[in-house]
Order: structure tokens, then C-alpha cells, then sequence
């Protein structure tokens, strides 16, 4: 399976590995362009992978670059490729079905023949085998089936592919099936049926019943040995007691038998929940000196970050990346430095110590996420949510978010950031990327040291980015802080009230 180019008609195994070839060889689209050396990339993995390899930065500021005309073409594109592939799936699915219409082009007389000819003495062997099974166990199909099983069974393989054919929903086949004068009956048959009934009068208090009625609606001779008439009523009546399938193929066992599978209880612990899946969910708790939620079971690792020394360093010359993880520090030597470098530092028991202490200091006393969040405001899942036009990207209605989604916009097509380091200018869209850029360049003790800009943000531009992206230009201005005061008296009044969600606004 695969998706191919409607340019060059290459052929790549997923609709994300088509995009970037198209973005790369046919549009010359680079949508991610670095901050910090103006180099441009067509997806935002290998613009991380840039920054990681030339600038030694997990975040490192960015750019997404918006060319309307080129994004058009990619999206024409990619629903081009989507149309030819549906096409070669429906053929291949009429091809499919007729393979299986082929396999049900077996006449009768093909399948009958199986079994043509039924001894009697050997269907009292088998009968005495059968009625030795043990009590509670049903009937299974065996090898020495009638010819009536294999009539019933063609019947209903024929239902289905006449169905299938004409394009309808498969239905559930009726459990009752007539046949006129296909075939004459023979002893066996007519034994075989009788034995039937017996073998479920003693099982079942409902059993499975096969009734044999002739055209005027009599019943019709059963064990004086004389043969049926040649026109038959079979009906199948279900049981009442519940069933289910065993571990051999056609064996059905009742519930108190052995061989089915129980689901066992998890117990659940004082801070432990159980989620999906069986999986173990953890309570969330604010940390009282940087505000972020941390699982109850991550709460000594979050401690370590606030350490004023990072515990491990990279060894390698000229770099002095610091993490208070191990693993962060593996994962900067393996991206970095190809594995080339080692990791410096150790816990000691100061170190313990120090990261027991903070953790009291960011943890004690705080009430679980879980209970602040349903007292304070309603669940996600039931907020509207907004959809961007630019990135096509589903936002929360809340103002904090939608100011947060809207400044990497107003950094692009404005060149106006929200966030600006007051030690050396630099400016970032996003909080964490500045806070990371405070504490990689000037130290754990400068991780505040920024200004948030958006109170200076002009009231045209965000006019105009709340147009490209909601399409509302007065849309993002009732979203604006209460300190933000515009130069247009027009905007201040907007501001003010409450402007109505636009159309791109949808229940989840």
C-alpha cells in the first residue's frame, strides 16, 4: 500500500511522507525557518534536528512560514493523490468480490456428492459415540454430516453473495429455509434428524428442533421407517440457556463449564486510578514555584529541576549543556554529539537531601489537580474549540490559549513577538521557549527574566490575524487581556464586550 505523487507518480507508503516530498521537490516549500541562523527546513522534525546539530538547543526559536499560494497547491495535491488512491482501492475490492463469487459458482450435484450414500449401521456407531459426550457439551459439525447441512449451508453462502453483489448491508440471514422438490429424501436423513431431537431433548429444556412438515401442513412420518415427503419446513429454535464458544473449533460450552477466561479485579491505590486499557492513571499537582502540573509519580524529578547546579553535564569540549536528568543528558550526547561524549556528575546525598527539600517546598499542601479543575471550570471535552485557517489546528475557546496559538502568527506575518529577554533581547513566541532560552543562556537564576509584550501588540495586526485565522477580525480582540488598550477607540469597545464564536467553532 502506498500513495503516489501526481506530479512524478513516486510512490511513498504514507500521506506524511508524500507531503514532504512534494513541499521539497515540487513546491519548494520550506514551511520552518530558524531563528537563530535563518536556515529553512520542510518539516518541523528536521528543523529540531537543526537546531539540536548546529545550535546545541532542545528549543530553540522558530518560525513557521506561511505562503498562501503554495499552500493551496500542496492541499490540490494531496486531494488529487487521495482521489487516485480510492480509485485503485474500489477496484481492487470489485476484484475481490468477484474471486469470491467464483468460489459459489459450484453446482449442487458437486457439493452432494460428498456424501451421496449413508450407511445406517455406521450411523449407529457414530450415534453411540455421540451419546457418550459428556453433559453439558452441545453438538459440533462432523464429517459424516447429512446432505441436508451442506444444502443449508449453500443457501446461505449464495444469500450473502447475492447480497454483496447488488451493494446492499449484509443482513442477518433468517434462520428458517424452504426447499421444494430438490431432492429425495433417504432412511438416513430421516434418522439422522430424529437423532438430532433426542441428543438436544436430553441437554437442553429449549432445544435445537428440526421439524419436517409436508405441503397440506401435516407432520409428516418419522420413525416407521417410512421416508418423508419431498417438500420440508426446517426451522431452528434457539436455546434459552446462554452459550459460549470453547477453545476446539465448533464446540460450544456452557458457562459453568471449565475453559473461560475470568477478568481479574486491579486493586487501586490512595493517588492511583485506573484509565483506559487497564492502565495505572496518577493525580496532577501544581508546583507552587513555577505553576506546572506534574504527576504525583514524577514529583522528585520535577523537584531536581529547580536545583540551582544541574546534576549531570555533557563532557564533550566547548559545550556546556546541563540537565537534571540523566536521560536528558543522554539524549543531547546521542543527538548532538553522535554518541561521542559522556555524562559528568552523579547523586550524591547532598543531592538527595536538596531535591527532598524542594519537593516539599513545590508540593506540600497542594490540593490535586483533579479536584481544583472540577470545582473551577467545566471538562475539556465539553468546551467549544476553535479551528485555525492557517495551520489547521483544532484550539480551545479559552482566551489564554487562543492568545498563546495566535502569537507564533503575529511572529511570522508580523515579525511582532509576544515574549523578550530583558538580558539580551532575544525575543520568542512561547513562554517555554524563552524561559529555556533565560535558563540555557544566562543561567537557572534568570529563568524570569523576560518581558510578555502582548500589551504592545497594534490593534491592526491583530485584526488582521484573527481574520487569517478565524475568519473574524473582531474575533481575537474580545480575547485580549484586560490591560491590553489599542490606539483605535473602535477596538476598545470590542474589547470590552463579548463578541459571538465564529463559524469555524464546533462541539467535541
Amino acid at each position: 500500500m502506498g500513495l503516489n505523487c501526481p506530479v512524478c507518480s513516486y510512490r511513498k507508503p504514507d500521506r506524511k511522507s508524500l507531503k514532504e516530498h512534494i513541499c521539497f521537490e515540487h513546491l519548494e516549500l520550506d514551511r520552518y525557518k530558524c531563528m537563530l541562523c535563518s536556515r529553512t527546513r520542510v518539516t518541523k522534525k528536521q528543523i529540531l534536528e537543526h537546531c539540536l546539530a548546529i545550535h546545541g538547543q532542545l528549543n530553540s526559536p522558530m518560525m513557521f512560514n506561511y505562503i498562501p499560494e503554495k499552500e493551496e497547491k500542496l492541499k490540490e495535491l494531496m486531494e488529487l493523490a487521495k482521489s487516485v488512491e480510492n480509485q485503485s482501492e474500489q477496484r481492487a475490492e470489485e476484484e475481490r468480490k468477484g474471486q469470491q463469487l467464483n468460489v459459489a459458482s459450484h453446482t449442487l450435484d458437486d457439493v452432494f456428492n460428498k456424501n451421496s450414500h449413508i450407511d445406517n449401521k455406521d450411523l449407529e456407531t457414530k450415534a453411540g459415540i455421540f451419546m457418550k459426550r459428556p453433559a453439558g457439551i452441545g453438538m459440533r459439525t462432523a464429517k459424516w454430516q447429512t446432505k441436508m447441512s451442506y444444502k443449508m449451508a449453500l443457501e446461505r453462502l449464495k444469500m450473502k453473495m447475492d447480497a454483496e453483489q447488488n451493494g446492499e448491508q449484509e443482513q442477518r440471514l433468517k434462520r428458517t429455509i424452504k426447499m421444494e422438490n430438490d431432492w429425495m429424501d433417504s432412511e438416513a436423513d430421516a434418522a439422522d434428524a430424529l437423532l438430532r431431537l433426542r441428543f438436544s431433548n436430553i441437554h437442553s429444556d429449549t432445544p435445537l428442533r428440526f421439524h419436517a412438515r409436508s405441503r397440506d401442513g401435516g407432520v409428516a412420518s418419522s420413525s416407521s421407517g417410512a421416508p418423508f415427503s419431498s417438500s420440508y419446513h426446517f426451522q431452528r429454535l434457539p436455546a434459552l440457556l446462554p452459550i459460549k464458544r470453547g477453545r476446539s473449533k465448533g464446540e460450544m460450552l456452557l458457562p459453568h463449564t471449565k475453559g473461560l477466561k475470568q477478568k481479574l479485579k486491579i486493586p487501586v491505590g490512595s493517588n492511583e486510578k485506573i484509565g483506559k486499557k487497564g492502565r495505572k492513571a496518577f493525580d496532577r499537582y501544581k508546583c507552587k514555584k513555577c505553576g506546572e502540573v506534574v504527576n504525583s509519580n514524577h514529583l522528585g524529578h520535577h523537584a531536581a529541576y529547580h536545583l540551582d547546579n544541574p546534576i549531570y553535564s555533557c563532557s564533550a569540549d566547548d559545550c556546556r549543556f546541563t540537565h537534571f536528568l540523566k536521560t536528558g543528558i543522554n539524549l543531547h550526547i546521542k543527538q548532538a554529539h553522535d554518541g561521542q561524549a559522556q555524562v559528568e556528575g552523579e547523586v550524591t546525598e547532598d543531592v538527595k537531601e536538596q531535591i527532598k527539600r524542594l519537593q516539599m517546598e513545590c508540593f506540600a499542601g497542594v490540593t490535586p489537580q483533579s479536584l481544583v479543575l472540577s470545582k473551577k471550570r467545566p471538562a475539556l471535552n465539553l468546551v467549544d474549540r476553535v479551528r485555525c485557517k492557517i495551520c489547521d489546528k483544532n484550539i480551545s475557546n479559552r482566551a489564554d490559549n487562543l492568545r498563546g496559538h495566535c502569537a507564533s502568527h503575529m511572529l511570522s506575518i508580523h515579525q511582532q513577538p509576544r515574549f523578550t529577554c530583558r538580558l539580551c533581547g532575544h525575543s520568542a513566541a512561547f513562554y517555554t521557549t524563552i524561559r529555556d532560552h533565560c535558563i540555557t543562556s544566562h543561567g537557572n537564576e534568570s529563568h524570569k527574566e523576560f518581558d510578555d509584550a502582548i500589551k504592545s501588540w497594534k490593534a491592526e495586526h491583530v485584526r488582521d490575524v484573527s481574520l487569517k485565522c478565524f475568519g473574524d477580525e473582531n474575533f481575537l480582540l474580545g480575547k485580549m487581556p484586560q490591560g491590553w488598550k489599542p490606539a483605535d477607540p473602535d477596538a476598545v469597545q470590542i474589547a470590552n464586550v463579548a463578541v459571538d464564536v465564529p463559524h469555524t467553532i464546533a462541539k467535541v
